[in-house]
C-alpha cells in the first residue's frame, strides 16, 4: 500500500491514517456512544475491524466500547492498560508487548541511534513499520492504533513521545 506522507511545519504525516481516523468519527456520530477520552475505544475498534471482526467501524465502535465498559472502563476517564487488553481479550485479539529499539534498530542511517519512537515515525520511517502488524501505541496520556503502517489518529501530524508499543494479533 502506498503511503501519502505530507510535510507540516513541525513533522511528516500520514494522510492515509488521518482520513481513515476522520472517517470512523464521521461513522460513529450519531452513536450514543461517544464518549470524552474515548481514545481506548478507537484504538480497540481499529484494530478489531483491521481482523475483519467487524464490518463496518461503527459496528467496531460499539463492540469496542461495550467490552471495555464490561472490562471495567469508566465513561469519561482514563482507560488503565489492564482493562485494555481484558478488552481486546473479550474481543478475540491478544497482545504483546515489543521494544521501541526493536523499531529504532530498522530507522536508516543515523536515525538508528534514535532512542524514542513517536507517532509521526510510522510516516518518517516506513520500512520500521511492517504494514502487516497491527500495533498500539501508548504514549503517557493517550493510546492509539497502527493499521497497515499507518497511524490512524487525531495524533498522527504531532509526535507524542511513544511509551509503549503493543503488537496486536487475532487468537489462534
Amino acid at each position: 500500500m502506498g503511503r501519502s506522507i505530507t510535510s507540516g511545519s513541525s513533522a511528516t504525516y500520514d494522510v492515509v491514517g488521518l482520513n481513515r481516523y476522520s472517517k470512523l468519527r464521521s461513522e460513529i456520530k450519531d452513536l450514543d456512544l461517544c464518549a470524552k477520552n474515548d481514545c481506548a475505544v478507537v484504538a480497540i475498534a481499529f484494530a478489531a475491524h483491521k481482523f475483519g471482526i467487524f464490518a463496518d467501524y461503527c459496528s467496531a465502535y460499539e463492540s469496542a466500547y461495550i467490552a471495555l465498559r464490561d472490562a471495567g472502563r469508566k465513561d469519561g476517564h482514563r482507560t488503565p492498560m489492564s482493562i485494555t487488553e481484558a478488552a481486546l481479550d473479550s474481543l478475540g485479539l491478544e497482545f504483546e508487548r515489543m521494544s521501541t529499539m526493536y523499531f529504532s534498530q530498522m530507522y536508516p542511517g543515523n536515525h538508528k541511534m534514535l532512542k524514542n519512537v513517536t507517532t509521526h515515525h510510522p510516516a518518517r520511517f516506513p520500512e520500521a513499520f511492517h504494514p502487516d502488524y497491527v500495533l498500539m501505541f501508548r504514549t503517557s496520556s493517550h493510546i492509539l492504533s497502527v493499521i497497515d503502517g499507518h497511524v490512524v489518529d487525531w495524533c498522527a501530524a504531532k509526535s507524542k513521545h511513544v511509551k509503549s508499543i503493543y503488537r496486536i494479533t487475532k487468537k489462534q
